[in-house]
């Protein structure tokens, strides 16, 4: 948003929403670009869209990355009674 604001050199909405539209950036996302509906473009490959992670707590306490596969730390594991 900062760097929509500099762009558009103000925060008259228009310039920031045309300076928005044109954002093509990497970020720890993954690539951050904005769709016609003005909404982040998520998908599974971060060379090319945002990614949007999904993760599970382990035993003892640790959060682990389980999707998507490119950025995965581990499986999801099921719970005894899921089995």
């Amino acid at each position: 948003m900062v760097n929509a604001v500099e762009r558009a050199k103000g925060i008259e909405p228009d310039a920031v929403v045309s300076a928005l539209e044109k954002m093509d950036m990497s970020g720890v996302v993954g690539r951050i670009r904005f769709g016609k509906d003005h909404q982040v473009i998520y998908g599974v490959d971060p060379k090319e869209t945002a990614l949007g992670c999904g993760f599970q707590w382990t035993k003892p306490g640790k959060r682990v990355v389980v999707f998507p596969e490119v950025v995965a730390e581990g499986k999801i594991q099921l719970l005894p009674y899921m089995k």
